[in-house]
């Protein structure tokens, strides 16, 4: 890869010099079309000297080129000059033969501030001098004499071969080595994010790369960290549910293993064996009871599936949160009185609308009042209250019994945990459900041990659920 990056980014210099030196051969033929061009526009080419020697010096001509910012001066026999009209960048003054052969020779100098032509005229006796400002211009000039042969023509041919092959070579040298330079600023983090790449494939997705280069690699060097991240994320959320996938087919196979092996062996004496009238009853109902068991962890199993499908959607409705608790608790009365506990209910007669699935938070509520039942061996009281919180619609679900381990109120509401109470009669899915149900409505719910006994639940749903605190 270093080789063809290599031979790419030479390629690529060699293409620049050879577009900077075509470029400046159309500079060249574009500055010397512009120079034809301006010589038949030129102020100083309109108004040669031999304009004024053809009006013989006429005022009105001295007048026309000082009109267009032009000077006239004359010199005479005597190398006197004299100022004639017009701009005076000389002034008028005599000059010694040494003084007018170094101005003779000054005024074909390039880069002076003015443009000077001089004709001498036969008829005046002297010297015709028109001067006009220097525009801004750029002269470039290759110049040899076709009519003789200069005996240093070969010599200057060398230098100039010379100093081409020079310049050629330089320029070789330069872009060869910018080539070298530019290759290693691409390859180095190229090969960073090569090597990283080739360590998230090996499943080393902790791996970051360090980029030290051009703003525009640091942000591929970013952007690569942050998908490494996300990817790692990924893996350990994928490992996790692996994991509990496992620790869940585990869970199903003991939870459904004692009630199966159960009516198996009930079903088999029942079968191979002769029993009483009476044996047959009591080994019905153990079958049956332990069919009921299996079948609730089943329908458990179904209902946690079918919420966690990301197909199924609540069927919500909009009602009056204070109304449908009510109505919800006094279904449950006669449940709570058969267990011989008391009960305490305090719902205010106001108005606060909810959208929820009524059919799916009714289990939340029958989930939380049995499990207070079945959770202690005394009858207790349970106590139901609901108001508004900083957080909008609160319900708690209290009792007076013996309260629940403090190592498990954490994994609490994971799936397959029990108490050792409840070991027995709990598929250890209902509170799972329970918070899954709540978070689906926008709520949360929590547990926690009261300071005088029992324990409560919390459920609290956010103002985000349209909340109306209306009594129409």
């Amino acid at each position: 890869m270093r080789s063809r990056v290599n031979t790419q980014v030479l390629r690529n210099y060699v293409y620049l010099l050879a577009f900077i030196v075509l470029v400046l051969f159309v500079g060249l033929a574009m500055t010397d079309f512009v120079n034809h061009i301006l010589s038949q526009n030129l102020v100083k080419d309109r108004f040669p000297p031999s304009f004024l020697v053809t009006n013989e010096m006429d005022e009105s001509a001295i007048a026309e080129i000082a009109e267009v910012n032009g000077g006239v001066y004359f010199i005479d026999s005597n190398l006197t000059l004299e100022h004639l009209g017009g701009i005076d960048p000389f002034g008028s003054k005599a000059m010694s033969r040494q003084e007018f052969t170094r101005f003779l020779t000054d005024s074909r100098k390039v880069g002076l501030p003015y443009s000077l032509q001089i004709e001498y005229s036969e008829t005046l006796q002297g010297w015709v001098v028109v001067v006009f400002p220097t525009s801004l211009r750029i002269d470039l000039a290759i110049v040899a004499n076709q009519a003789y042969e200069s005996n240093d023509k070969d010599a200057v041919m060398n230098a100039i071969y010379s100093m081409l092959i020079l310049i050629g070579l330089f320029l070789s040298l330069g872009v060869v080595a910018l080539s070298r330079i530019g290759s290693r600023q691409f390859l180095k983090p190229i090969r960073k994010l090569s090597e990283a790449v080739t360590q998230i494939k090996h499943g080393n997705y902790s791996h970051r790369v360090v980029m030290k280069a051009s703003k525009e690699f640091e942000a591929v060097g970013e952007l690569f960290n942050e998908m490494a991240e996300e990817v790692e994320k990924k893996e350990e959320a994928l490992v996790v549910a692996q994991e509990k996938r496992q620790q869940l087919i585990l869970d199903i196979s003991h939870d459904l293993r004692n009630p199966l092996s159960v009516i198996l062996g009930f079903a088999d004496i029942l079968t191979n064996q002769e029993t009483t009238p009476q044996q047959q009853h009591q080994f019905s109902s153990l079958i049956k009871n332990h069919g009921l068991r299996a079948k609730t962890l089943i329908d458990s199993l179904f209902d946690l599936s079918t919420l966690e499908s990301p197909e199924f959607k609540m069927k919500k409705t909009r009602v009056n949160g204070y109304e449908y608790l009510r109505m919800t608790i006094a279904d449950l009365l006669p449940v709570i009185e058969q267990a011989g506990c008391d009960y305490r209910i305090e719902i205010p007669d106001e108005r606060y609308h909810l959208e929820i699935d009524p059919s799916w938070m009714d289990r939340v509520f029958t989930n939380l009042i049995t499990n207070a039942i079945q959770h202690n061996d005394q009858p207790i009281t349970i106590s139901i209250t609901a108001g508004q919180s900083s957080e909008g619609f609160e319900v708690r679900i209290e009792d007076d019994g013996v309260g629940i381990d403090p190592g498990l109120i954490p994994v609490l509401f994971e799936r397959f945990t029990k108490s050792n109470h409840e070991e027995s009669a709990s598929t250890g899915l209902g509170l799972s459900i329970v918070k899954k149900v709540v978070e689906m409505h926008g709520g949360r719910i929590h547990c926690e041990n009261k300071k005088d006994g029992g324990c409560a639940f919390v459920l609290r749903f956010s103002s985000t659920l349209n909340p109306s605190y209306s009594d129409r």
